[in-house]
């Protein structure tokens, strides 16, 4: 049986239309508008900002060319930084690239590695799912892949403690979310699903104790839940109405996501992780959202990058990266640098 690609329609279907969609100069800045009510079970709904316009203007930083990966377009879901390198899948192998620039290394190779396949680096091994609907381990030094688990797809949610000694994910038909210890474990229950909810598409690890991810529920309707690890509850913290959150992303005080949508209710958005007003941060944000400890990047389309800080209010031009669709995959930072790549396999950074 071949591996079930649950491709990411909405996400991919966002990448490309960045590039087709006139972006305007200015947007309202100052105080944002309310959007919609957060908390647990509670819905953001569509907004606008307020205040006066502001110009956004050039982008402030120069990318470099690290590399250009051997596939000629994909949508990578993740990127990972180890050392001097980046780690990023191809199409049956696990490469490196230096962050210096050069060729990329392949690292080990395995037929049940798949590009659009998530992943975590855990000390020498990356965790990723397989093509053999699989949750596997394979070693930085070329030895052969193990299965962790049963996955039944190839791009799910997948999350790993901050010491990198147990992994968390769902596979497709479970009712919760899964864990196992590193380097090789048993598959335990860690939290289950709110009741009638499915999926996780996205995962995310708070850094305190707490599993965030993406699903669907009953109705349907495009959730964010949370758990707890190791309780035997979760909840869902924000409901939406449209096609959801493309991409999640986490700060110690907020959630922000990226909406789906391709209406008035587009955008970058966010909300206090302890539940209350939901602000809409820039309605041309599209998806490929990273956040630092003060620093908010996402995308825009036609190659551009826009960062948020100080006051969250005013969106600035950071950068744009020549691109074949201008649109990006995936995109991580260290203190100095943003890095990322585009759809069609150029592996960039970017001064911070």
């Amino acid at each position: 049986m071949g591996a079930m690609k649950h491709f990411d329609f909405l996400h991919a279907a966002g990448l490309l239309a960045g590039a087709l969609l006139a972006v305007t100069s200015s947007i309202a800045c100052g105080p944002a508008g309310e959007t919609g009510s957060g908390g647990s079970g509670g819905s953001g709904g569509s907004g606008g900002s307020g205040g006066e316009p502001c110009v956004i203007g050039e982008p402030s930083a120069q990318p470099t060319l690290l590399a250009k990966l051997a596939e000629p377009e994909a949508i990578w879901p993740n990127v990972a930084k180890k050392g001097g390198d980046l780690i990023v899948l191809e199409e049956g192998k696990v490469v490196s690239v230096p962050l210096a620039g050069g060729e990329p290394v392949t690292l080990a190779t395995d037929p049940t590695i798949d590009s659009m396949a998530s992943f975590v680096v855990a000390g020498e091994n990356v965790i990723y799912y397989g093509e053999d609907l699989e949750l596997r381990s394979i070693s930085l030094a070329g030895e052969a892949s193990i299965s962790l688990g049963e996955t039944d797809q190839i791009n799910g949610g997948i999350a790993i403690e901050p010491d990198g000694t147990k992994v968390y994910w769902k596979a497709f038909n479970d009712d919760f979310i899964a864990g196992t210890e590193l380097p090789v474990g048993e598959k335990e229950q860690i939290c289950p699903l709110p009741a009638g909810t499915r999926s996780a598409r996205r995962m995310l690890h708070d850094g305190k104790g707490s599993l965030y991810w993406t699903g669907r529920d009953a109705q349907e309707r495009a959730i964010v839940a949370r758990c707890v690890i190791g309780s035997d509850t979760s909840e869902i913290v924000l409901t939406l109405e449209d096609d959801g959150a493309r991409e999640i992303a986490l700060s110690a005080e907020h959630l922000y996501w990226i909406n789906g949508g391709f209406d008035e209710s587009a955008g970058l958005y966010r909300m206090p992780l302890a539940g209350g007003e939901v602000e809409r941060l820039d309605p041309e944000a599209i998806g490929t959202l990273h956040v630092t400890a003060d620093v908010v990047y996402y995308s825009i389309g036609s190659g551009k990058l826009r960062k948020l800080s100080g006051d969250f209010t005013c969106p600035e031009a950071f950068a744009q990266v020549p691109a074949a669709h201008g649109t990006f995959s995936a995109v991580i930072s260290d203190e100095t640098s943003l890095y990322g790549i585009t759809t069609d396999g150029q592996v960039f950074s970017v001064a911070r």
